[in-house]
């Protein structure tokens, strides 16, 4: 089931055109300074989860979505604002610049808007705090997570395992689905909600 939440967000949301979108003018713009691409790239968590990781590729800003590993590049648009060459209603536009590095992001899909912030590399989490299983109740089923190859896996029964991709402190990442652990009194884990548009803040218990 949490599979498919994913896919039923994106087709609607990153998918879809507004014909009430309103152009922007140069009023709307944003006055800010444009800034080399190299104080723009990095990993971007945008709402419920899904990545995107902005890189330079051939000299021009490329972003590779992390859902379903498209790849493609952008071109200033103006200011740090940039525009996808072959879909003018896609856009990126980059703020919260500290020491001259982008700490945000809004995706904007046809006048439709997903804020996003930049995810801190190397993180230093202990990925044996959250290894175990987890039951949910209101969907009956069994999260079991395991560490493979030093990265932080989930498995659904026999299904193939997809990995956890950390953003921050107990909190993950993985095709469109948003972990968010939580603790017991004592500090450790004690389960964690899952985030994913049409199953938010569903409750899994560590068994």
């Amino acid at each position: 089931m949490s599979y498919k939440i994913a896919d039923l967000y994106l087709k609607k949301h990153f998918n879809k055109t507004e014909d009430t979108a309103k152009q922007t003018t140069s009023a709307d713009r944003p006055k800010t300074k444009p800034k080399d691409l190299n104080n723009l790239t990095g990993q971007y968590a945008l709402e419920l989860g899904f990545v995107v990781e902005v890189r330079i590729k051939n000299d021009s800003l490329n972003v590779l979505q992390k859902w379903d590993n498209s790849s493609y590049n952008v071109s200033r648009l103006y200011g740090n604002t940039f525009l996808k060459a072959t879909d003018n209603t896609l856009k990126f536009q980059f703020s919260d610049f500290k020491n001259e590095t982008a700490d945000s992001l809004i995706f904007i899909q046809a006048g439709s808007k997903f804020p996003g912030e930049r995810i801190p590399e190397n993180i230093d989490i202990d990925l044996e705090n959250y290894v175990g299983s987890y039951y949910s109740e209101e969907l009956d089923v069994t999260y079991k997570l395991f560490i493979e190859e030093n990265q932080l896996h989930m498995r659904i029964g026999f299904n193939e395992s997809s990995k956890l991709n950390p953003m921050g402190p107990d909190q993950f990442q993985s095709s469109g689905r948003f972990y968010r652990f939580t603790r017991n009194d004592k500090g450790h884990i004690s389960g964690f909600r899952l985030d994913a548009r049409r199953a938010k803040n569903l409750q899994f218990l560590k068994e």
